[in-house]
């Protein structure tokens, strides 16, 4: 609106898009976190299948993920694996929401 019709202040009607920038942004993060909980919890399962270690550098970060997602070994419902794991990758990038 014109200063005249305003009061003297002049008014903004657009939101600022910072809100809806932040949103999508959480929502992307949680979507990488779950992807890479599947891939962490794929990879394991494929080392454990082949028979195979993990490099020096990530034989820590496979006893981490094994110890969140067991290694299947008969027909079980995994999600609720998944799920904390993703968490967990998620309290690394923001630990003061954990």
């Amino acid at each position: 609106l014109p200063a005249s019709e305003a009061g003297g202040f002049g008014q903004n009607d657009v939101a600022s898009p910072t809100f809806f920038a932040w949103i999508k942004q959480r929502d992307a993060g949680a979507a990488l976190d779950a992807s890479l909980a599947i891939l962490a919890a794929t990879a394991s399962q494929a080392l454990a299948a082949t028979d195979r270690p993990a490099t020096p550098p990530l034989a820590g970060f496979l006893d981490e993920v094994r110890a969140a997602f067991p290694l299947v070994i008969e027909a079980r419902i995994v999600g609720p694996d998944i799920d904390r794991m993703a968490a967990d990758f998620s309290a690394r990038v923001y630990p003061e929401a954990a």
